[in-house]
């Protein structure tokens, strides 16, 4: 195997493609069945091959792996080796083309969602500076069995969770009614707020 191409005869290439299954392709030429030696990873798998023929094909496989260019040759066209150059040369030139076609569609995807980003990063930029004003004038649960305590103590968890269920009808009213037991200890961790105090008369702010 030639660091810079793999040939292979188009007898041999032929009855590959005859093992996988195409019947037809004894009347392809060297450049379609070049061209579909290119896609032969996804066009043999599945198919079970005698050894003799996967032995070819694994050959195939990891010259194709390694980057190198696997050139089929008419062996009964070959004269003095001017065919042989003729066809190596196309092959060459077809293998850049597609390297360079693939670069191309690489770097308009690469674009694409270079702008996609952006967009979307200018967009979540929007989302979240409406989120701010959103939560600004509408506090969470949390901040709003504050205000509730603040300005209503005392007041009890059932009074709370008719606020709540006030100011927030798209909410699960179990969950909320869950949540409440455990906001002093939150804003005590969370926010630093540890003067709610709750007894007999309910949750109220008390002064140190």
């Amino acid at each position: 195997m030639s660091k810079e191409n793999l040939t292979i005869s188009k007898t041999r290439a032929v009855k590959i493609f005859e093992a996988i299954g195409f019947r037809t392709a004894n009347k392809w030429d060297e450049a379609h069945l070049q061209k579909r030696l290119v896609k032969l990873e996804v066009l043999v798998e599945g198919t079970e091959l005698d050894e003799k023929t996967q032995k070819r094909v694994n050959e195939v496989l990891q010259a194709q792996k390694e980057g190198i260019t696997v050139i089929v040759i008419d062996v009964e066209k070959v004269e003095s080796g001017k065919q042989l150059e003729c066809d190596i040369k196309a092959a060459k030139k077809r293998d850049v083309e597609r390297k360079v076609d693939k670069r191309k569609q690489t770097e308009k995807k690469e674009k694409n969602m270079t702008e996609k980003k952006k967009q979307k990063t200018k967009a979540s930029k929007k989302q979240k500076q409406r989120i701010v004003e959103k939560t600004k004038k509408n506090p969470g649960v949390i901040m709003s069995v504050l205000e509730f305590v603040k300005n209503q103590g005392p007041i009890s968890d059932k009074e709370i969770l008719a606020l709540l269920k006030k100011r927030f009808p798209d909410r699960n009213p179990e969950t909320m009614e869950r949540t409440i037991p455990q906001i002093p200890g939150y804003l005590s961790r969370k926010k630093g707020i540890n003067n709610i105090k709750t007894d007999d008369k309910g949750r109220y702010i008390f002064k140190k």
